[in-house]
């Protein structure tokens, strides 16, 4: 296991295209603190067991379980952890609202509903929705989650760490930093191979693009020296790792403004950018990605929305 300032790394395998998470494990104040679980699948305890075999602990001595964000690969075993262990399992308060209400029947009516609005059709939507009930299979038990907050401080390992609220991403997803070590735990907020999936979903932000690029640069002026991210290997240059997720944005913004000769739908945007391959699973990502990138285009009046199709200004309908 790698150790940042006792600070452990926990390699967690994921069934997805992107096949790993990477979560930590180190003292908190009185005993063990988890960040981030990975999914509720027994590899994922087997590999969990063998870790506190090796820093010769006992599932009782989790004390405190910090969640980055509510999404599945994060937080998927913090139930069963906590069942467990009796730990208290943290998470902000805007991502435990968005999971309070992700697994009901009216959450699965509206997006249905949300997709066939924005030109979905009957069959795909079906498809998607056969994916998302093995991934609820990764989530039971959900645990009691408790809050914290942009500004909170915690020690896990040899330092102390703040919470610092990083959204795009997750409208609730958070960062832990440390200032005299100048370490960075940015979760999914910056990745150093792959740009992090920004989404509009019901209930959710509906320009999350626009949190995501203000986040990026309130975070590029900590002085930060290391970057632990959740996904991928550690890293230096946050300042310029953080320019080239601006860089591509700026490109995917143009290339889905120049799709618009012809009032779309969003999911007609999403074919001309991403075709017609993708996964069940994949396609709620690109799908999303695709509206958050109109919505921020719409903001800025750099395009027009008449109900659900979406028009360069410049074009006559």
């Amino acid at each position: 296991m790698k150790n940042y300032y006792g600070v452990f790394s926990v390699d967690i395998p994921l069934p997805f295209r992107l096949n790993q998470v990477n979560c930590f494990i180190g003292r908190g104040n009185e005993g063990w603190a988890i960040i981030d679980t990975g999914l509720n699948r027994k590899v994922t305890m087997d590999i969990w067991k063998t870790t506190f075999n090796d820093l010769n602990m006992n599932i009782t001595d989790i004390e405190s379980i910090f969640l980055t964000h509510m999404h599945i690969d994060h937080y998927g075993l913090a139930g069963e952890l906590q069942r467990k262990s009796g730990a208290t399992v943290y998470m902000s308060e805007i991502d435990i609202q968005l999971e309070a209400d992700f697994w009901t029947e009216e959450r699965d009516v509206q997006l249905k509903q949300f997709y066939r609005d924005n030109g979905i059709e009957e069959a795909k939507i079906a498809r998607m929705f056969e994916t998302e009930g093995q991934l609820q299979t990764w989530v039971n038990p959900r645990p009691k989650l408790s809050t914290f907050e942009d500004g909170d401080f915690y020690k896990i390992g040899d330092l102390t760490y703040q919470a610092i609220h990083t959204p795009g991403h997750s409208d609730g997803h958070f960062s832990l930093y440390n200032r005299e070590e100048k370490i960075l735990f940015s979760g999914d907020h910056v990745l150093p191979k792959i740009t992090p999936n920004i989404s509009v979903f019901p209930n959710s932000s509906s320009n999350p693009l626009k949190e995501y690029l203000e986040s990026l640069d309130q975070i590029k002026e900590l002085d930060v020296n290391f970057v632990i991210p959740s996904h991928g290997e550690p890293f230096e240059d946050l300042r310029g790792r953080v320019e080239e997720i601006k860089g591509h944005h700026d490109v995917r913004l143009q290339q889905i403004y120049e799709s618009l000769s012809t009032g779309c739908f969003a999911t007609e945007v999403c074919q001309k950018v991403f075709g017609n391959h993708l996964s069940s699973y994949d396609y709620p990502f690109a799908f999303g990605e695709i509206l958050a990138h109109l919505n921020y285009l719409v903001e800025i009046g750099e395009i027009e929305k008449e109900g659900h199709r979406y028009y360069r200004k410049s074009t006559v309908k």
